[in-house]
């Protein structure tokens, strides 16, 4: 591994949604997805629904939302420093909050760091509030190209989650077809066992479904990059793309006894990378880095 993996990063902790105690998870079929590779059916996007009579309980969103993740954030090691930079969408928190899920489209075009600790992702995180985001109880879902853990380095994107700030990574070996709509998400059940992380037609147990975040729980969503400074021309900017470099939405649900649309959004990125949204359930990233 490189000096810093993806899993040792500082992420981030922000969408919240209620949480319900004692809802099931279960999975469902939904759009079709082809493989890059050999052209196979990869199934239908499976999509979180929560099952199982409860009450919801569902608690009144708080908001507006207060920005939840660091700004740039940069490592120094024996070549200079590693460096993180972050677009990011955020919501508001509640007792009932279980999940927070995307619609976006996976890459058709990317670029990473060219050094070998490069990477960039774009991901669903599920955090405790805590007066504040408490991000060392925290799920996070989504794809990735560049540094990986397990998987030290792809140059396709591959689906992959983390728990407590972005430890516990387990990447996926499973690539995901290019310019495709996808699902991406990551729920909890308190009571009943289950920690759940999907993208696009792939869902796995995070921690082996065990992990549990107290309430109240918050929505958050984030693309991230990662490279060394000085970089591969000499200077301190990133060089990796975000979101696809000519931008990717993402249109944001919070769980409880089902998917709903957020109903606001705050953005924040560093530069030299952009960030639009509707101000409601959808925001964007864009940038190509300096280089």
């Amino acid at each position: 591994m490189t000096e810093m993996s993806r899993s040792e990063r500082f992420g981030g902790a922000n969408a919240f949604v209620p949480e319900t105690d004692g809802i099931c998870l279960s999975v469902r079929s939904a759009a079709d997805d082809t493989h890059p590779n050999d052209g196979t059916t990869r199934g239908r996007r499976w999509q979180l629904i929560l099952l199982c009579s409860t009450l919801a309980l569902l608690a009144t969103l708080a908001g507006p939302a207060v920005r939840l993740v660091k700004a740039e954030t940069c490592f120094p090691n024996s070549a200079g420093q590693y460096c993180h930079w972050y677009a990011e969408g955020a919501s508001g928190y509640g007792n009932s909050v279980t999940g927070t899920g995307a619609d976006t489209t996976v890459w058709s075009h990317y670029s990473e760091d060219k050094t070998d600790s490069g990477f960039t992702d774009q991901a669903a995180w599920l955090e405790n509030w805590n007066g504040a985001p408490n991000s060392s109880q925290s799920l996070e879902g989504g794809f990735y190209s560049g540094l990986g853990n397990n998987i030290p380095w792809t140059n396709g994107v591959l689906p992959y989650d983390t728990y407590s700030n972005g430890y516990g990574e387990h990447d996926v070996n499973d690539p995901l077809s290019l310019g495709t709509g996808v699902w991406i998400a990551v729920s909890i059940c308190n009571g009943c066992g289950g920690s759940l992380m999907q993208v696009g037609s792939y869902v796995e147990a995070i921690d082996g479904g065990r992990y549990q975040i107290s309430t109240p729980r918050y929505n958050y969503s984030q693309a991230e990059v990662g490279g060394q400074t000085p970089n591969e021309y000499g200077d301190n900017n990133p060089t990796s793309w975000i979101c696809g470099g000519s931008g990717d939405n993402m249109s944001m649900y919070w769980g409880s006894s089902g998917w709903n649309e957020w109903g606001f959004v705050n953005t924040y990125v560093d530069s030299p990378y952009q960030v639009s949204s509707n101000g409601k359930s959808v925001w964007s990233c864009s940038g190509y880095g300096s280089k």
